[in-house]
């Protein structure tokens, strides 16, 4: 089985992480140990770049995200059809329920993304390790809060920043979409850490990440993995209205995969990514219920 060595790029708990794509020149391809062919890019695994070989990435990662996104909707539907019939209950996209939220996320980040990663794994014949979901270490925890922290800090000076240029950030729909039950969000801030983080990660970095690093190198699998997260959000925040917004929201993807580069583990960009969600998730509640009113631009 082709798996990648997780130690090929950097020390266990990434302390030993190269400073550039040019150290990982050297590193072993995934087909077997041999050593990469001339010509291939500086820190990938994949062979040479070609515009064929990057377009089978691109496409490969596009359909094992509408996998994800497939599978989760099939699930949703069944599950709205066993509980209407079963249960008698209704659900409504104009009111959504807490029921309706979190069967959402379980079926799509929860099985959904889980599905389609699991089958990316064995349509290229690769095993967990690859995905590098490894126990954490103190270093990580420690990375965690880092890159929690730096997160919030692009999105208040991308905030501030898109306010100068005149440009108009775009509120995530989840606003709209709770602001007559703002209690569902008490139930979105434990799954933020159980099912929206590590979802979102597993599919975004541990698999279309590493099929970018392998084929492009890390620089560039790192921008990839950020423009599929950025692509999946889109609705959400009104369409192509949103790309001030957006772009934003690319350059904190970015840190969440520089550090999976930087410490080696998925730990890391899924806990970071759940935190930051989380405390959007519970500053959202704090002003749905006591200040309607206000504006909460935080929650992107």
């Amino acid at each position: 089985m082709a798996d990648r060595d997780p130690d090929d790029r950097r020390g266990g708990d990434g302390e030993e992480w190269a400073n550039s794509d040019e150290d990982w020149s050297e590193e072993l391809s995934p087909n077997g140990g041999s050593p990469e062919p001339t010509g291939a890019v500086p820190g990938g695994t994949g062979g040479r770049l070609t515009i064929k070989g990057l377009l089978s990435t691109t496409a490969v990662s596009a359909a094992v995200l509408l996998l994800g996104v497939a599978v989760g909707t099939v699930g949703l539907i069944a599950a709205m059809g066993v509980l209407t019939a079963g249960f008698g209950m209704s659900f409504s996209a104009d009111d959504p329920s807490t029921v309706l939220i979190v069967l959402q996320l379980v079926l799509l980040q929860g099985v959904g993304f889980g599905v389609a990663s699991m089958a990316y794994l064995r349509y290229r014949d690769l095993g967990f390790d690859y995905l590098r979901a490894r126990s954490p270490t103190w270093s990580d925890v420690k990375w965690v809060v880092g890159i929690f922290v730096a997160s919030f800090a692009i999105l208040i000076v991308g905030n501030l920043l898109l306010s100068q240029l005149g440009l108009s950030g775009e509120s995530h729909s989840i606003r709209e979409t709770v602001s007559g039950n703002p209690d569902i969000l008490l139930a979105l801030i434990p799954l933020s850490f159980l099912l929206i983080g590590p979802g979102e990660e597993l599919l975004f970095r541990g698999v279309i990440q590493n099929a970018f690093v392998d084929r492009v190198g890390v620089r560039g699998g790192i921008a990839a993995s950020s423009a599929f997260f950025v692509l999946i959000h889109l609705p959400n925040y009104s369409g192509l209205e949103g790309l001030p917004t957006l772009s934003v929201l690319f350059a904190i993807s970015v840190t969440w995969g520089y550090a999976y580069e930087r410490t080696d583990s998925l730990f890391v960009p899924a806990m970071a990514h759940g935190a930051y969600n989380a405390l959007q998730f519970g500053l959202l509640y704090i002003t749905l219920k006591y200040a309607p009113e206000a504006p909460s631009m935080l929650l992107w």
